[in-house]
């Protein structure tokens, strides 16, 4: 098993694009469930966020689906105020950059840069009351582990929900050439 994650930031316009894959070459049948219904919370959480709602009624609505699955996200964030969630929006797409923040991404060290974009987040956590709104993004980064069984490890699935100004919606993942590749064709289903 392994987890692939990649945080790119596209400099035109100074927007990230944070994916993650858990890949997984064995057999075990309990682990391949696991992954499968992992997936599932990830992509019936994006199907189910529409614009005008407030963010914690999307991660309570995740919070439910683990529930009802008897998984538990419990992943800590040490930037998020209520300390775990199950993701962010993605900077600028709820309010443009100022002219001073834009300043440090075209001269600022890189270190300075990532701290502007940490900071701007706005996490899916359970107290959350911004709303999601047309032409925003957002992370949906469940980490569900089963309440019950500690041999079923944690999994995650790193997608982005962009929400358009003319009311559609897409989830972008691109996990399903590599799925294939590594033989998770179950996933596909």
């Amino acid at each position: 098993m392994a987890y692939f994650f990649a945080g790119p930031v596209e400099k035109k316009n100074n927007i990230i694009g944070d994916f993650g894959i858990t890949i997984y070459f064995g057999k075990n049948k309990k682990i391949i469930d696991h992954l499968t219904i992992c997936y599932q919370i990830t992509k019936e959480v994006f199907s189910h966020a529409e614009a005008g709602m407030k963010l914690s009624d999307i991660t309570k609505r995740c919070t439910r689906i683990c529930g009802d699955n008897n998984l538990i996200n419990t992943i800590e964030s040490s930037t998020d105020p209520t300390g775990t969630n199950i993701g962010h929006t993605v900077p600028s797409t709820e309010r443009g950059w100022t002219s001073e923040e834009n300043e440090i991404f075209k001269n600022g060290p890189w270190g300075k840069v990532c701290k502007q974009i940490s900071n701007r987040r706005i996490f899916l956590n359970e107290s959350e009351q911004a709303i999601l709104t047309k032409g925003m993004g957002i992370t949906i980064e469940p980490r569900p582990r089963n309440k019950n069984d500690a041999t079923i490890p944690m999994v995650s699935f790193h997608t982005i929900g962009l929400f358009y100004e003319n009311g559609k919606k897409e989830q972008l993942t691109n996990f399903d050439d590599i799925f294939e590749l590594v033989g998770m064709d179950y996933m596909l289903k």
